[in-house]
């Protein structure tokens, strides 16, 4: 027959449980009496400190199956005790977690059901439980308690030929004594045993049912709410012997005297007197007779303690705020609990308090009345307080002696109204000042607007469709409304439509004057009509020479234009297979400067449009790159103005460009060369780079009675442009002029930087 024990001590976890350092300590003390030939005589003790689930889980299994059914097997636990969310039990591990709902993490922990179908499964008929925990995770700073709950721990552990000790009931805390080395149910198991205080029929053994009765006394002198708890079934736990008494030691006799005296935290003078011969008798040093008296008055000394722990918390909290607020009540109470104090030990205390503070508590409203009074005739003569108004308030509640958490109640129903109206006059104020802001901020716009407008009419009246489009786009990215835009622009046009009107009149004159020369010239005409037809037909043949000969001079001239295009292709071609690879290694040297910009702008995109023949795309990125090169994006046109500000390093890349990846035919340059030939005449340069057409018109006229027709050479803006190489010389790139700004600007600009 073998006496084990396996001794769990949990004091480590990890966050959201709180450390018991005296758990290990608790094995520590049970392993040394258990072991001891003297007391428990247990062949074996083993202490398992801080496990995991696994390990405990192991340990237990083989405590509880290398047994004989003649063994005695003891299982010891002391650390938190948590329950689910179905009030099963589990025993906590080191690793032991809570998710973020509170919830336990179940498979961090060791469940009951586990130790339960463990003990069924063994052979030993005499298993005996110690469970030091409880089942909540409250505690405090000089009793903390280790975990609360309901848990049915008969249902869950109890079994024939076993008996459970628990430390305190299902819906009570167990506590950790601070300034104790043990928990205080361990620490008087431990004293039962070691001192043989335990042996209360003094037949020499420490049963179960003894164990227990004494620990259970103890810790209710102590702390009077907890209550320990046995569970056996069939009365057989109870005669389970777990240790030997010393029934010779004087110690325990001396001992079990001074119990029987030991009432209130003193013995008598009549104990002291029988107990002084007693200690002769048994020939016991005074030293020793009076830690035995130091040990038996502990329990009932720590309730005093507590006691009075309990009296000064209600009197500074009685101090800090009377009457209590329910919130500090139920605190109270909380401590109360914590301390293991009964309603009927804290009665007398809160009677005495509350008599002492009522008086206090009517001169104290008082004194709060009359602040209350002074701060609403503050209030009435300025809101927010000046710096002298509360300085004089903060000496008024220090000379009543008011505490800040009374003011800060009395001054809310009063302050916050005037804080309300003040917030109120500085929302609005700063409406006001939002508003102001808007206004001079659209006053702003309108100013830029109007500059805008005014640089346009001066450029171009009446304004086309392009510039008015861009005026429009302008005025909704500012924001601006029709009206104030009509507003701005009438004392602008008058003065342009004045003169306008009057040029339009002297063209009506002009045209008028025109026309009476017309007239004159068709009499002189029907007078030479009427001369003879033989003169008419003279001049018709004369005219119909001329006519010939104009031709004839016409073709020649395309035939000798279109020798020279041949040549100057041959010329080209020649020179290109000359100096394929001098121009390679140029170009190579001229790629770091080709996309130069002044302003930053990036030319990539126009190179590569560019680079592989997309004209049409290249020919619109022109026009955008030179919005940006100007600056005028947002505009979204050009005048005349912006041309001759032009940078001319951003000029001079987009012709490079052009001319290099159309082999010399596109490009501003080549435009520039054209418009010299012809003179810097615009209408021939419009018409040489295919910008404008010649039309025929037929019309008749009469001649000696006679109807007639002739023709008339007119000249009309191409619809679109042509992108292709097939174009004529200079035509691209073109497209730039619908963002305004004309090309007699333009060319100026090229003469400047010098293109």
């Amino acid at each position: 027959m073998a006496k084990i024990a396996l001794l769990i001590g949990v004091s480590e976890y990890e966050p959201g449980l709180n450390p018991l350092p005296a758990a290990v300590k608790d094995i520590a003390a049970m392993q040394r009496v258990l072991l001891d030939p003297e007391m428990g005589g247990f062949d074996e003790a083993k202490p398992l400190a801080n496990p995991d689930p696994q390990a405990m889980q192991y340990e237990i299994e083989t405590l509880f199956s290398g047994c004989t059914k003649d063994d005695l097997v003891l299982l010891f636990f002391s650390g938190h005790g948590i329950k689910d969310d179905s009030g099963r039990l589990y025993f906590a591990s080191r690793i032991t977690q809570k998710n973020a709902k509170g919830d336990l993490m179940r498979s961090t922990a060791v469940p009951t059901s586990f130790v339960h179908d463990i003990m069924n499964n063994s052979r030993c008929k005499r298993q005996a439980i110690i469970l030091d925990c409880c089942f909540s995770g409250a505690f405090d700073p000089a009793l903390r308690a280790k975990d609360d709950g309901s848990v049915d721990l008969q249902s869950q552990l109890g079994a024939e030929g076993r008996v459970v000790l628990t430390s305190s009931s299902s819906t009570e805390y167990s506590f950790e004594q601070q300034g104790s080395e043990l928990s205080i149910y361990t620490r008087y198991l431990v004293e039962g045993i070691e001192t043989g205080a335990g042996d209360r029929n003094e037949d020499g053994f420490v049963s179960v049912l003894e164990l227990h009765e004494y620990a259970a006394s103890k810790v209710q002198e102590t702390a009077p709410k907890m209550t320990p708890k046995i569970i056996v079934l069939k009365d057989k736990g109870f005669e389970i012997v777990l240790a030997k008494a010393k029934v010779t030691d004087p110690k325990l006799k001396y001992r079990k005297a001074a119990l029987r005296y030991a009432n209130a935290g003193t013995i008598p003078p009549r104990g002291q007197a029988i107990l002084k011969i007693l200690r002769q008798q048994l020939g016991l040093t005074l030293e020793e007779a009076t830690e035995i008296e130091v040990e038996v008055l502990r329990p009932y000394q720590e309730r005093l303690a507590n006691l009075q722990r309990y009296r000064e918390t209600l009197i500074a909290e009685a101090d800090y705020e009377y009457p209590l607020s329910e919130f500090a009540r139920e605190d109270l109470n909380t401590l109360q609990q914590m301390l293991g104090l009964r309603d009927e030990d804290i009665l007398p205390i809160q009677q005495a308090v509350e008599a002492q503070f009522a008086q206090q508590s009517a001169a104290y409203q008082q004194n709060l009345f009359q602040y209350e009074q002074v701060l609403n005739d503050a209030i009435q003569r300025e809101f927010p307080f000046s710096q002298q108004t509360h300085q004089e308030l903060g000496n008024l509640q220090q000379s009543l002696g008011l505490r800040d958490e009374d003011i800060a109640r009395a001054r809310q129903p009063l302050v916050q109204p005037a804080e309300v109206r003040y917030q109120e006059k500085l929302r609005q104020e700063a409406n006001r000042q939002r508003q102001e802001q808007a206004r001079v901020e659209y006053e702003n716009r309108l100013r830029r607007y109007e500059e805008e407008f005014t640089k346009a009419i001066a450029a171009q009246y009446p304004l086309d469709s392009f510039v008015r489009d861009g005026l429009t786009k302008f005025q909704q990215s500012l924001e601006l409304s029709d009206k104030d835009v009509a507003r701005i622009e009438a004392p602008l046009v008058a003065p342009q439509e004045a003169t306008y009107q009057e040029q339009r009149r002297k063209e009506a004159e002009r045209q008028l004057e025109l026309k009476r020369q017309q007239k004159l010239e068709q009499q002189r005409q029907q007078q030479l009509e009427q001369e003879g037809v033989e003169k008419l037909r003279q001049m018709e043949a004369q005219e119909r020479q001329w006519q010939e000969a104009e031709e004839l001079k016409r073709q020649q001239i395309e035939a000798e234009r279109l020798r020279q295009e041949e040549l100057e292709r041959q010329w080209v071609l020649e020179q290109q297979r000359r100096e394929k690879l001098p121009r390679r290694q140029a170009a190579q040297t001229a790629s770091a400067n080709e996309l130069a910009s002044e302003k930053g702008i990036d030319y990539t995109r126009l190179r590569d449009l560019l680079k592989a023949g997309q004209w049409q795309e290249a020919d619109k990125e022109t026009g955008n790159v030179m919005l940006k090169a100007t600056g005028q994006e947002e505009r979204g046109y050009l005048l005349a103005d912006d041309m001759e500000q032009f940078p001319c390093t951003d000029l001079r890349t987009i012709d490079q460009l052009w001319v290099k990846y159309s082999d010399g035919k596109f490009g501003f340059s080549v435009q520039k060369k054209i418009w010299e030939e012809v003179g810097q005449n615009v209408e021939e340069f419009n018409v040489a780079v295919g910008w404008r057409v010649s039309k025929i018109r037929i019309r008749e006229r009469v001649v000696l009675w006679m109807k007639r027709e002739e023709q008339e050479e007119t000249w009309e803006w191409v619809a679109s442009l042509t992108f292709s190489l097939g174009a004529p010389k200079g035509h691209l790139p073109g497209g730039w002029r619908q963002r305004g700004g004309g090309w007699s600007a333009l060319a100026f600009r090229l003469i400047k930087c010098n293109l």
